[in-house]
């Protein structure tokens, strides 16, 4: 006798939470791994590729999207068109639209369509482009999208951005513009996945609108949206009371947005966001910390000295302020804001003695980190020991023909002022930390004999007040 197939165990909780977790995945559009649909196979029939893929799922989602895509389908039959990718976009759009909020599950469905279809559409023309790119970023303006679950706007983002790569910038920018703004705005969204989805779209964007010849237009936009949160953030930077925990989440997503587009804007927009943000670094740490210091060392690979020579002057003075030691401070902080320093008395070469104010001040002001035994206290060593060897001449302790003592010049009272820096530090101190053993050895070596002899807090004293 035939035996019936034995009925499937049932699922506890937990486990079911993992097949529904794993089919939303499945036809999540934000999958990489997902695979092509096989169109080829259909003759391009979109209704008939998704049934081969999902027609024998039991998943709620796969449910819904085959059978928004038979609906669609049967309308565009009726009215003649093929079921292609390119006939099922104006559709999918309009319907995603009239849906809205009032039908999540539809909206969820459709727009997980929209990222399945538009990779199969190779050769979209501009103009057949232009009025779905249109209608996806009015559609995420509007308030109501902002009531969708994260999936299905991070969904929406990911399909405009598609489209519009397919825009012809350097012909219509109007056509662009809207778009661009759109993806600019969802980029410092709440939302972390759609604003990963944003940014990722906008850094494929700008290298197309550069290559248009559209690189002026889409900084302006860019600097749009740093202006537009400039006030809040310099408002939170200096403890505004009024300031909402909000605003300060929409600052630091807006201070992350841009450092992603520094390569793409243009000169001008690169130097109105250096001359915003660098006074937002304070003395004391703040959410805000880490991105402006990322910030700011971004924009100055892209920068020339020339352009913004003092207002580089003034950014090492807030450095400086912020680096003495506060057990408050995250050592990544300090760390990334002393190799803002050094990059800085590196960007300006043309200054040779710059290097006398800073670094004493430097070395006072991260000496209680180097009696530290941590990571921190060995990269900030690391940190030093490269700016003795960039800045300090051995030349500076050699008696000049005038017979001037060279103890006196301005290059020798800073080396006297950092050997000070230090030997106070040490005197705290029942043996010398190995990290500041290294940074003496390295004066040491960079100064040479003549350093013994010329100054009573030389390395050499330093190292003789242990005996």
């Amino acid at each position: 006798p035939t035996q019936n197939p034995p009925k499937p165990f049932p699922l506890r909780p937990a486990a079911m939470k993992r097949k529904q977790s794993a089919a939303a995945a499945e036809v999540d559009a934000d999958e990489p791994s997902q695979a092509p649909l096989p169109l080829d196979d259909y003759s391009g029939d979109v209704c008939a590729a998704l049934t081969a893929r999902y027609g024998r799922s039991a998943s709620a989602q796969h449910r819904h999207l085959l059978a928004t895509a038979a609906a669609i389908g049967s309308i565009l039959t009726d009215d003649g068109h093929p079921l292609t990718a390119e006939s099922y976009l104006p559709a999918v759009v309009s319907a995603l639209r009239a849906a809205g909020p009032s039908d999540p599950a539809a909206a969820a469905a459709l727009a997980s369509l929209l990222v399945i279809l538009i990779p199969h559409i190779s050769s979209l023309p501009p103009a057949s482009a232009s009025e779905p790119a249109s209608s996806l970023a009015a559609f995420l303006a509007s308030p109501e999208a902002s009531k969708l679950p994260t999936g299905t706007v991070r969904s929406v983002v990911k399909s405009l951005g598609q489209l519009a790569l397919h825009l012809d910038a350097a012909a219509d920018w109007g056509a662009v513009a809207a778009p661009l703004e759109a993806l600019l705005a969802a980029s410092v969204d709440q939302r972390a996945k759609v604003r990963r989805c944003a940014q990722e779209s906008v850094e494929k964007l700008f290298p197309y609108l550069e290559r248009s010849g559209c690189a002026k237009k889409a900084s302006s936009a860019a600097i749009d949206l740093f202006e537009k949160h400039i006030l809040s953030v310099r408002s939170l930077a200096k403890l505004d009371p009024d300031a909402s925990e909000a605003k300060e989440t929409e600052a630091v997503h807006m201070l992350g947005a841009v450092a992603v587009l520094v390569p793409y804007l243009s000169k001008k927009a690169r130097n109105t966001v250096f001359s915003g943000a660098y006074r937002l670094l304070r003395p004391r740490f703040s959410p805000l910390t880490r991105h402006v210091l990322r910030l700011m060392e971004t924009l100055l690979e892209h920068l020339k000295a020339e352009n913004i020579e003092s207002e580089l002057e003034k950014l090492i003075s807030l450095v400086l302020a912020y680096l003495p030691y506060d057990e408050k401070k995250p050592d990544d902080t300090i760390i990334a804001a002393l190799q803002l320093m050094r990059n800085c008395l590196g960007k300006l070469a043309g200054r040779p003695k710059l290097w006398t104010k800073v670094l004493p001040s430097a070395f006072e002001a991260v000496s209680g980190y180097l009696i530290l035994d941590s990571k921190c206290s060995e990269d900030v060593a690391g940190l030093l020991i490269e700016c003795i060897y960039s800045h300090v001449n051995q030349s500076i302790f050699v008696t000049n023909e005038s017979g001037c003592d060279a103890e006196d010049s301005i290059d020798g009272a800073a080396v006297k002022s950092i050997c000070s820096s230090i030997n106070k530090k040490l005197r705290k101190c029942a043996s010398p930390p190995r990290n500041v053993l290294t940074i003496v050895l390295a004066m040491f070596l960079k100064l040479g004999t003549s350093s013994v002899i010329s100054t009573r807090t030389s390395p050499a004293l330093i190292i003789g007040s242990f005996k």
